[in-house]
């Protein structure tokens, strides 16, 4: 793997292919190794069941409480 490797160069990529801005982005993530995404993203999710990730803009309920769902529809 490519040391340039990361959530957030995934994302600059898919950015690029559709032409759209990072603001019109939401990433969710649930550990560590999403920070960079959840840093980059214009809305960053971190899931009731992570660690602590100070730098997101909202947390949501667990996977199992249906956060991913609650994050999309309401």
């Amino acid at each position: 793997m490519s040391g340039d490797a990361s959530k957030s160069n995934a994302i600059k990529k898919l950015i690029n292919l559709y032409q759209i801005t990072s603001q019109e982005i939401m990433a969710v993530g649930d550990n560590f190794n999403d920070m960079d995404m959840l840093e980059y993203a214009g809305l960053g999710v971190a899931m009731g069941n992570a660690p602590r990730l100070r730098i997101t803009s909202k947390e949501s309920k667990t996977l199992a409480q249906q956060g991913f769902y609650l994050q999309l529809c309401c």
